[in-house]
């Protein structure tokens, strides 16, 4: 890379892998809230045709169980944001304290940075 004002090597895979973070995270995290809201949702729908009353729907069933999978995948973002993007800022204040340290201790005992 050039000498420059422009951004160093570390730095740009550092923003690399917290967009990728980000992305992933959110991706995962939402799947993963949809599901378990899912799940705990249908056990009544799924009861219901082990055991079926007279009056029961299957179609309805699925019905119900689609609008709960829709419904599922509105509340998944609720806490993703904070989840997903929480561990960023953290992340860039432990890589910046350990820059710091290596510093530090290069100053301390002498050792010029290599560049």
């Amino acid at each position: 890379m050039s000498e420059g004002p422009g951004l160093g090597d570390w730095i740009r895979l550092g923003i690399i892998a917290s967009v990728f973070w980000a992305a992933a995270s959110a991706y995962y995290l939402t799947g993963a809230n949809r599901q378990a809201y899912w799940q705990s949702h249908s056990k009544d729908c799924l009861a219901l045709q082990k055991d079926p009353p007279p009056d029961f729907n299957l179609w309805a069933c699925g019905a119900y169980n689609r609008s709960q999978w829709q419904e599922a995948g509105n509340r998944a973002w609720d806490g993703v944001a904070l989840r997903a993007l929480g561990p960023i800022p953290l992340a860039w204040l432990l890589a910046y304290a350990w820059v710091r340290l290596a510093r530090r201790v290069r100053a301390r005992f002498g050792h010029a940075p290599k560049r």
